[in-house]
């Protein structure tokens, strides 16, 4: 196994460890490209400027990992919650369906989506 396996792995426990695990349907892919790991690596910053309540800039590296990879559902999923929290919820409903219609409405990302699209709407019922 690669060291970049085990990192990924490392970082993201969730994701399949081996091409087998990669298989079921509760796993979401692994990034592999040099474009895929480079917006995985954006979005992990992203994380960290959302945790220290830099929203504007967060979201500004989401969308440039979405840039890079316009088809990984997880960019949109944790830009979807981004957009929650500074109180856009049009937006945050438009990746939330990005994400679910990514991700084939398969594996973590699509759970987290659906969660998040839950709780949209109970919010709005509110």
């Amino acid at each position: 196994m690669s060291d970049d396996r085990v990192l990924e792995h490392i970082l993201n426990p969730s994701a399949p460890l081996t091409a087998e695990e990669s298989k079921r349907p509760d796993c979401d892919p692994v990034p592999q490209t040099d474009q895929e790991k480079n917006a995985n690596l954006l979005r992990l910053e992203a994380i960290k400027l959302a945790e220290q309540n830099k929203f504007p800039e967060a979201m500004n590296l989401f969308s440039q990992a979405i840039a890079l990879t316009p088809t990984m559902a997880s960019l949109y999923n944790d830009r979807a919650q981004l957009s929650r929290l500074m109180g856009e919820n049009e937006k945050a409903l438009d990746d939330i369906n990005r994400a679910i219609e990514h991700s084939n409405s398969r594996g973590k990302t699509a759970v987290q989506a659906y969660t998040q699209k839950s709780y949209a709407a109970y919010a709005e019922q509110r």
